[in-house]
């Protein structure tokens, strides 16, 4: 096994193949991982910042990818080394790639070859599926190839398993719920004729995103200055994911149109049995007719009448929107890794502290709010 570092955006571009072919090998096979969403990661969100991917390689095979940044951070004039996740709020899910066969020997190669190469202090990785098979496989390392590990909850993402028959489902959620989906629905249809446009490959892909992001940006996103469309980064990656998925078959972008009008979008990706909604929008000329809801509705009934996939992934945070289909969530998780150098020790003693004071004063509500209000006080 050999270890190499991918340090800019041109290496990681000859990687495309060999790379997908290791998600297909891996313990986590994702389209959240694959080198389309990656490469478009890095392109627009970090194409200057100091990229760290240590590669795993058996001749030309990959065995093992783990995706990272290198941040310094001064501390007066000392200055500490941290490697975190390729991740930010335009992420969803993130994990290692790592050959199921040979997992452990894997990464334990890896972190042993960072450590020889780097004088690094910590490790934080963020949106990491608490079920993915490489939280144990950390656990099972922890103590060896580095110091200690912590993990956090960082969100609860809502997802809905594909089974059995629409009407079955339907049964399932809230009568008022019901009730709105056949209200909107219906209301739509006397305001003229409604349609479903899809866009999975084509020739102007660009043209048909930039009109999504463009019914996102009419809504309070825009007047909030949340909308992709406000960022040239974000504009970015989802024009370059939408190009690549495209050209991989993963990429759906779907509008719902009333008398030829697009008044509602979901951006999608697709991957072996997982439909992903990553964003949605609707315009806000058409609000009282909830058009995201009808958008969603059509499609879902359209995924159970199919049988294509088992699981229609909602992603993000818990909102209500979302439970509006699901109680089902997914746990993400923040962990932070320690390695033995005295700062690390200090700082894993430190965060292991306060959060058994933290779970004391849960346990006592009263004096918690208390000293949180002292606390809010002295700090404003």
């Amino acid at each position: 096994m050999h270890i190499d570092v991918i340090r800019n955006l041109d290496q990681l571009a000859d990687l495309r193949d060999a790379w997908n072919q290791a998600v297909e090998n891996s313990n986590f096979d994702s389209v959240f991982v694959t080198h389309e969403w990656f490469y478009s990661w890095v392109k627009n969100f970090a194409p200057d910042k100091n990229i760290y991917i240590v590669i795993a390689r058996d001749k030309d095979a990959l065995l093992g990818i783990m995706p990272l940044l290198v941040e310094h951070r001064k501390h007066g004039i000392w200055t500490e080394t941290i490697l975190k996740s390729m991740s930010n709020m335009q992420t969803y899910k993130y994990n290692f790639i790592i050959h199921r066969d040979m997992s452990e020997e894997i990464l334990t190669t890896m972190f042993n070859h960072i450590s020889k190469d780097l004088a690094w202090t910590s490790m934080i990785l963020d949106f990491v599926p608490a079920t993915a098979a490489n939280v144990p496989l950390l656990t099972g390392i922890n103590g060896k190839s580095f110091y200690a590990m912590r993990t956090e909850l960082y969100m609860e993402s809502p997802y809905l398993i594909i089974e059995g028959s629409w009407d079955d489902y339907l049964k399932t959620r809230d009568k008022k719920v019901k009730k709105n989906l056949g209200y909107f629905e219906r209301k739509l249809d006397k305001e003229g004729t409604t349609e479903i446009t899809s866009f999975t490959n084509s020739t102007d892909i660009d043209g048909h995103i930039t009109k999504a992001l463009e019914i996102e940006k009419s809504s309070w996103k825009g007047d909030h200055g949340t909308a992709i469309a406000n960022s040239q980064a974000e504009a970015g990656f989802y024009l370059d994911l939408g190009r690549s998925m495209s050209e991989s078959g993963k990429f759906g972008l779907h509008f719902l149109s009333l008398n030829d009008n697009q008044i509602a979008f979901d951006y999608c990706l697709t991957h072996k049995d997982h439909f992903n909604v990553l964003k949605t929008g609707y315009d806000p000329a058409y609000s009282k007719s909830s058009p995201g809801r009808v958008l969603r509705k059509k499609i879902l009934r359209g995924l159970f009448e199919e049988g294509t996939y088992k699981i229609y992934d909602l992603l993000g945070a818990r909102e209500d929107w979302k439970t509006e289909w699901t109680s089902d969530t997914q746990t993400l998780l923040h962990i932070h890794i320690y390695t033995r150098k005295p700062l690390a020790i200090f700082s894993y003693a430190l965060a292991s502290s306060l959060e058994r004071t933290k779970n004391i004063l849960r346990r006592h509500p009263g004096i918690y709010l208390a000293i949180k209000k002292i606390y809010l006080r002295v700090k404003s």
